[in-house]
């Protein structure tokens, strides 16, 4: 079996891949942050495939063709060799009263996840989440999609998730299982939860404080909008000074922003909670959005072609990668630290007041708060052209 490691470029950055295909079984690719992470976990598998070898090796003629033929059954029968060694441990002729039904009236892995699946897509899911729970579904079937959904057992989430290092991407997995489980249970598929309760609980993620922009930082992504790509004028202003997320600019229009009374009305369609909500616009906000409407800035956008424009964006304020919702970051902490109103911020950002306390209180110095607020199109642009 080949191992390798592979540089991998996204628009989000630099990650690493490993790349491998055990025999008989489909290729597996897991993605690090560094390099030296990918290298370790390669060792690990090379460990792991090289004792597996030396033991299939050590096996006699007959004791193979006997280990083929006895595992063979045992896929037959919807089960694994775990549950079969327990089941001869503990005397028991099932490892629970779901295993005595009939096989015939069992729910594949397979066909489970594609119901799941299907019932996500007709309660209108975001894309992006839909994109995680197939990704999640098609990872964790892989090589037993003919496995009884009600034979899977604790251990095997378990030791699926036991690789993924990233605390914040154990947690992501462990919830979509839940998700998947739940629905299977509800749909009666299942008589047993596996993952239910405390038998699954989320790892503990130390609080670690949201990147943000400085003032000095935001007056130089504003002058360089100003002189390189007034276009992104617009989604700038929206992400940076009223704290609106990527997506829901990319779903926004110029008649969702009222200039007049200084107001931003989001409809549910646009929002990601799916539920509409206002932004009541801070002055400097109003200013930028005029001069955003008077340069012709769009104010929806592709996400791709976003993404695209603001390379070059990232690569002027010095950033080998964009910090993830940094601009939003920067209004949740500037607009507490202005009216240190934990309830209006939480309404204005669609989040919960103990999103905005746990996240965004007393991150940045009034002094910095206060320049923020003040960084008009004057201010920024006084040595520029006419703006």
């Amino acid at each position: 079996m080949k191992i390798t490691v592979r540089k991998v470029k996204e628009s989000s950055g630099v990650r690493w891949c490993l790349d491998y295909t055990p025999q008989a079984g489909k290729r597996i690719r897991r993605f690090f942050r560094t390099r030296d992470e990918a290298d370790r976990a390669a060792d690990v598998q090379e460990i792991i495939t090289r004792r597996a070898g030396e033991s299939w090796l050590a096996l006699s003629t007959v004791e193979r063709a006997d280990l083929i033929g006895g595992y063979d059954q045992i896929r037959k029968l919807g089960l694994t060799l775990h549950q079969v060694l327990e089941q001869w441990r503990t005397g028991l002729a099932a490892a629970d009263a779901a295993a005595a039904k009939p096989l015939a009236n069992r729910v594949s892995l397979e066909a489970a996840g594609n119901l799941w699946l299907t019932n996500l897509r007709t309660s209108n899911r975001r894309p992006k989440h839909l994109r995680n729970c197939s990704n999640w579904i098609t990872r964790f079937a892989a090589g037993r999609t003919e496995m009884p959904v009600d034979a899977v057992k604790l251990k095997d989430v378990q030791d699926w998730l036991a690789p993924f290092e990233n605390l914040t991407t154990w947690n992501s997995y462990r919830d979509v299982a839940r998700a998947f489980f739940s629905f299977c249970l509800t749909h009666a598929i299942i008589t047993v939860d596996p993952v239910s309760g405390q038998k699954l609980p989320a790892k503990h993620v130390d609080w670690v404080a949201p990147s943000t922009l400085t003032p000095d930082q935001i007056s130089l992504m504003f002058r360089w909008v100003m002189a390189h790509d007034r276009d992104l004028l617009c989604y700038v202003t929206l992400a940076t000074f009223a704290g609106i997320r990527p997506d829901e600019c990319d779903r926004m229009t110029w008649d969702m922003i009222d200039l007049e009374r200084g107001l931003i009305r989001l409809p549910a369609h646009a929002s990601k909670v799916r539920r509409p909500r206002q932004i009541h616009l801070h002055p400097t906000a109003l200013a930028w959005l005029k001069c955003a409407r008077e340069n012709n800035s769009p104010c929806g956008w592709n996400g791709s072609a976003r993404l695209m424009r603001m390379r070059h964006l990232r690569a002027a304020l010095g950033f080998a990668t964009w910090p993830h919702d940094i601009m939003r970051h920067t209004y949740g902490s500037m607009a507490v630290e202005l009216t240190h109103d934990l309830a209006r911020t939480a309404l204005e950002m669609g989040n919960s007041p103990a999103i905005i306390l746990r996240n965004y209180r007393d991150i940045v110095r009034p002094d910095d708060c206060a320049k923020f607020w003040s960084l008009t199109p004057e201010v920024v642009c006084l040595d520029m052209q006419p703006v």
